[in-house]
């Protein structure tokens, strides 16, 4: 489970650097 929070948050700050 923590591999997928680390990976949706990984995820979410490439979002966020996309704008």
């Amino acid at each position: 489970m923590r591999f997928f929070f680390f990976l949706s948050a990984k995820f979410g700050v490439f979002l966020v650097s996309l704008g």
